[in-house]
């Protein structure tokens, strides 16, 4: 069995032409111990979605309601999680540029 740790967090705001932005969240995740620790990053994005929930589900008058939720969903299309590297900072650092390049933030 492996087992990852979180050994940093950082939430980013990406700017979006429609005025509200993007929001990220890096996560820098250790494994193994000593000269054998390696390190590699996890994106997350924050996304809204609408349901349709029972207004009073344990009551009477049931009804269907809408209900906005938001949720973090890993963001796996950037490739980020791929690599592995020696320290947390060469993994968050190739992380942030690599985000960077494929938003396009250069």
């Amino acid at each position: 069995m492996h087992t990852s740790k979180v050994v940093e967090a950082v939430e980013l705001e990406v700017p979006t032409s429609q005025g509200e932005g993007l929001l990220f969240k890096l996560e820098v995740l250790s494994q193994g111990r000593g000269a054998r620790c390696r390190y590699r990053c996890r994106l997350y994005r924050l996304e809204s979605f609408r349901f349709k929930a029972l207004s009073n589900p344990a009551g009477r008058g049931k009804k269907w309601e809408a209900a906005d939720y938001r949720a973090w969903v890993v963001d796996d299309n950037l490739g980020i999680e791929v690599q592995s590297y020696p320290s947390s900072a060469k993994a968050r650092n190739a992380a942030l540029l690599t985000l960077k390049t494929q938003l396009g933030l250069r």
